[in-house]
C-alpha cells in the first residue's frame, strides 16, 4: 500500500497515488520529469515546510522515501538513482531559497538514457 504521502491529493485534485499509478516516467536530462519529478518536488517541499517527524502517518517512513518506494513498486527500478538524483537537487536548490522545479516542467518526453 503507498504510503500516506501518496494518499494526499495532486494539485491536479486526484490523489497523488491515482495520478502516478500508471505514469511512465518522463526525463529531462538527469533528472525524471513529469508527474513522478512533480511528486518528488512536492515531497521534499513538505518535508522541508513541515515538521513532519512529529506526523504519526510518517514515523517510520518520510515522504521522500514514500514516493522512492511507490516509483519502485510501480516498475521503475532501473530509474530509481535518477529520481533520488531529483530529490537531492530540490533539497540543495531550497537550501538557496529556490522553490522552483529541478527539471523542466514542460518536458513531454526525452528519449534519453541514462542509466
Amino acid at each position: 500500500m503507498p504510503g500516506a504521502f501518496l494518499l494526499t491529493a495532486s494539485p491536479h485534485g486526484p490523489s497523488w497515488e491515482h495520478v502516478l499509478r500508471d505514469e511512465e516516467p518522463r526525463l529531462d536530462q538527469e533528472l525524471v520529469a513529469g508527474g513522478w519529478g512533480e511528486c518528488m518536488h512536492w515531497a521534499v517541499i513538505f518535508e522541508h515546510d513541515n515538521d513532519f517527524h512529529h506526523m504519526p502517518e510518517y514515523a517510520n517512513q518520510n515522504p521522500t522515501k514514500q514516493v522512492l518506494d511507490f516509483f519502485i513498486a510501480c516498475g521503475h527500478d532501473s530509474l530509481r538513482d535518477v529520481l533520488e538524483r531529483n530529490a537531492e537537487r530540490t533539497a540543495a536548490n531550497l537550501v538557496h531559497g529556490d522553490r522552483n522545479f529541478a527539471f523542466r516542467f514542460d518536458v513531454v518526453s526525452e528519449q534519453t538514457d541514462i542509466t
